[in-house]
């Protein structure tokens, strides 16, 4: 594929991920847009919250990869196998599910059905779709550039977009940055976790959701700069998913588990260029 293709292709998820990440401000703008979500019962608002960022994705893959669902759900990882995604994420996310109950940490009587439901299933889901997804997974795959611009440029929106979050809990401008850096962090982890295991969006869905839960469950600050024990359970958690797939590669059993993770093959973007193809132009 040219160069110039390359980048165009990139400029579009770029364009398309930027207007997704301002989605809010922009509805904010439509007169009766929010006054007419406040009539309604708050589930509607967060079911809103879920889909919203997702049009301008679906908007970009449309142009990416035509009218082809199964091209869309490939080049994102959507295809890949769920159950040994959630098996792996389960083992990985003990430190956060386990630990805080070995330290005495007592359970959140007000966890409730939002937690459970949107914070650990549809939030999560909607997040890794459009931020490891799309935004890292097409800026990596279309641009060429390496795991590191990709990769560091979608985990600081990520901080910033959580940013609200610690605001509405009361942090101060420096608590707010500091939830940021905690939560970016996080999400250059899971983009990492993300880029080494096939792509797989399953599993950081998983790891995402599980860590969410775990949150919901023990966290005793409203976000995770908050938190001391929370905060230091989650860097536990992602040394040990780095550690675990660092080392994948060693055991002596690491092709069978990695072809449970794997789905079609995929060609790495330096080398789609240098062949003058993409997965689009291969029928993927």
């Amino acid at each position: 594929m040219p160069i110039h293709r390359a980048w165009k292709r990139t400029g579009i998820v770029v364009v398309t991920f930027l207007t997704s990440f301002v989605s809010l401000e922009l509805v904010r703008m439509i007169p009766g847009y929010i006054a007419f979500f406040r009539d309604l019962p708050e589930v509607y608002w967060w079911v809103e919250n879920a889909i919203r960022p997702l049009l301008p994705v679906g908007v970009g893959m449309r142009v990416l990869y035509g009218p082809r669902p199964r091209a869309w759900a490939g080049a994102i990882g959507l295809d890949r196998p769920v159950i040994p995604a959630l098996v792996l994420a389960s083992i990985l996310t003990l430190p956060l599910t386990l630990g805080p109950a070995l330290l005495g940490v007592a359970p959140n009587p007000r966890m409730g059905l939002v937690d459970e439901v949107f914070g650990a299933g549809i939030w999560p889901l909607a997040e890794e779709i459009n931020f490891r997804g799309f935004a890292f997974g097409q800026i990596y795959t279309q641009s060429g550039l390496g795991f590191w611009p990709a990769g560091v440029f979608t985990s600081v929106l990520f901080g910033i977009a959580h940013m609200a979050n610690a605001a509405a809990a009361g942090l101060d401008l420096a608590g707010q940055w500091a939830n940021a850096g905690i939560v970016g962090s996080s999400a250059l982890g899971l983009a990492w976790v993300y880029h080494r295991w096939d792509r797989n969006l399953w599993l950081v869905f998983f790891l995402h959701g599980l860590g969410n839960l775990a949150a919901a469950m023990y966290m005793t600050g409203e976000v995770a700069a908050g938190d001391s024990v929370f905060t230091t359970l989650l860097a536990v958690t992602l040394v040990v998913a780095v550690c675990v797939t660092l080392m994948k590669d060693r055991w002596s059993w690491s092709a069978r588990v990695q072809g449970e993770f794997q789905g079609s093959p995929v060609m790495a973007p330096t080398d789609a260029v240098r062949a003058g193809t993409t997965e689009e132009d291969s029928g993927r």
